[in-house]
């Protein structure tokens, strides 16, 4: 068989393969016109770990791999999971020389970085056309050093923050969201140390941002005024919005006070709301008020909390809300019980 096809013949196989990295390099061996589109996707997304950083410097080396053209994604971390050692920022400029080539990169991944030395905050720069920025397990000197860490990518629009680790006394509310991204559509939050001093320092940005995605989390997790600061910025440029804290001895997720922080009736245009995490029965009421201040006929998706212990007359309530509200056109409106997910169906006509 010939191996010359289409194009669009040739990167439909390759896309159809994708997720195959051997098959990948086998198709990308067969003749020049298939090298192209397998290396499309090999090279798409890179990772770097201390180990095998000096091998990924000799493929810049190479002038026959045109890694820079194709590669959009790039992750510097740990390689084995579970592995909770920092790796020094300064291996930003060892790898520099590599980097600097990659002027198509938009999306960057750090993984259990510590940034305890000034001078590589300066080697950001290399990043600048990122505009989807993960962040896991970094470690910062304050918010401050977070501060002028994200200010390093003026055309950020993905923002996510897990496991951020800060001192103990580290707080957002006195930095009047200064390096806050103005660009950000999508921001993710989870906890569990300090994700509301994090959460502070975004809402305390002097102008609102158009979030279009919202999705807040984690161990110590609160609903408190500013994340109501953060929805009423989003206002109809809302599309998502999650919150999940978790709920575990100690960390109560939900609590009463939530229907006074989350008032949804300035985001016109939500089309999907998860309140994860569990409540207890006094917390109904909360959660029934919190749904009756949504004001969005786009609605697609509703997930409300797990109730412990699950009870037929909180199904009531949520069967009767649905059936009075907006909410009779949602696709999917469910609750965690503890027997799994239950849909919650309108009530149908005699």
């Amino acid at each position: 068989m010939s191996p010359e096809l289409p194009p669009e013949i040739l990167c439909t196989i390759v896309d159809v393969v994708s997720s195959d990295f051997n098959t990948l390099s086998a198709l990308s061996l067969v003749c020049k016109t298939w090298l192209p589109p397998s290396r499309r996707v090999l090279f798409k997304s890179l990772v770097v770990t201390p180990e095998t950083m000096q091998g990924f410097l000799k493929l810049f080396q190479s002038p026959l791999v045109s890694i820079p053209y194709f590669a959009q994604e790039l992750k510097i971390g740990r390689y084995k999971m579970g592995d909770i050692r920092y790796i020094d920022s300064c291996i930003l400029e060892i790898l520099a020389p590599a980097i600097e080539k990659l002027e198509r990169l938009t999306l960057l991944r750090f993984e259990h970085l510590l940034w305890e030395t000034p001078e590589t905050l300066s080697l950001l720069k290399l990043f600048r056309r990122v505009t989807s920025l993960w962040l896991e397990n970094n470690n910062f000197a304050d918010i401050q050093h977070l501060a002028n860490f994200t200010s390093s990518f003026p055309h950020l629009q993905d923002l996510t923050l897990i496991y951020t680790v800060l001192p103990p006394k580290s707080t957002g509310d006195d930095l009047n969201g200064a390096g806050v991204p103005r660009g950000l559509r999508r921001l993710c939050i989870v906890g569990p140390k300090l994700v509301n001093s994090i959460i502070a320092w975004v809402a305390a940005s002097p102008s609102p941002i158009s979030l279009r995605r919202l999705e807040l989390g984690g161990i110590g997790f609160r609903v408190t005024p500013h994340v109501r600061t953060l929805l009423k910025g989003a206002g109809p440029h809302l599309r998502e919005l999650f919150l999940r804290p978790t709920s575990r001895p100690f960390f109560p997720g939900w609590s009463p006070d939530i229907s006074q922080h989350l008032d949804l009736s300035d985001n016109t245009e939500l089309r999907i709301l998860r309140l994860t995490g569990a409540i207890q029965p006094p917390l109904c009421d909360a959660i029934i008020g919190v749904l009756s201040t949504v004001n969005s006929t786009s609605v697609e998706e509703i997930v409300v909390p797990l109730l412990i212990p699950f009870t037929k007359e909180w199904q009531e309530r949520l069967e009767d809300i649905r059936a009075k509200s907006m909410f009779a056109d949602v696709k999917k409106f469910s609750h965690r019980s503890t027997s799994g997910v239950r849909d919650i169906m309108p009530p149908t006509s005699a």
